[in-house]
């Protein structure tokens, strides 16, 4: 008898402990303006529009992941920029870093690069949503994307830096064929310059 009560007590103890495990839950949160932080040469270009943005844990085809959504404005125009045709009017490469309350990267973004090259194209206080993800590969389970999410009190976006402008093939065409017809006409002018010589000679 006393053995059928242990075998109860313990089932029930294992039941009352498996209805207390957290159950895989989607969340959201706010976070203040003063925790984003954009670096990167032509960063300035950019600013957040709004006092505060959103994180957010998300079950996806690709597993839990960790998710950020922000509206930046454009800031800056491109024709702004001291030296900008020295630059592309599109940025490197945007990548980002979720930051934990020791300002150490807990876990890389994928960020979405056409948003902010779309936003460079548009005028000066135009706005865009941009947004950012945990890489699906990783294919996070719910404790570990929980983990992450619960340790996130900031972002970084990094990369903010305008492509350098190239010279194309056709610019160096014309400049050799611009040397090569002064150099023509220097010959012309020595040459003239040698008649009027031998002219004066037989004067």
């Amino acid at each position: 008898m006393k053995k059928l009560f242990l075998l109860f007590m313990c089932a029930t103890l294992l039941c009352a402990c498996g209805s207390s495990a957290p159950k895989p839950t989607e969340e959201s949160k706010t976070l203040p303006a003063s925790s984003l932080v954009m670096k990167g040469k032509h960063a300035k270009l950019f600013k957040l529009a709004k006092d505060d943005y959103q994180v957010s844990l998300v079950n996806t085809n690709y597993g839990w992941q960790v998710r950020v959504k922000m509206t930046i404005a454009n800031q800056t125009a491109f024709d702004d920029i001291k030296n900008f045709s020295n630059y592309k009017c599109e940025l490197k490469g945007v990548y980002g870093s979720l930051i934990n309350s020791s300002d150490v990267e807990v876990e890389n973004l994928d960020m979405d690069e056409s948003d902010w090259n779309d936003l460079l194209q548009e005028e000066v206080g135009e706005e865009a949503s941009v947004s950012g993800m945990t890489w699906g590969y990783k294919r996070f389970d719910y404790e570990s994307a929980k983990s992450i999410y619960d340790k996130t009190v900031g972002v970084q976006i990094s990369g903010l830096e305008l492509e350098q402008a190239t010279k194309g093939k056709s610019s160096k065409l014309i400049d050799d064929e611009t040397q090569e017809t002064i150099d023509e006409m220097k010959d012309i002018i020595e040459a003239e310059g040698e008649m009027l010589k031998a002219l004066k000679g037989l004067l």
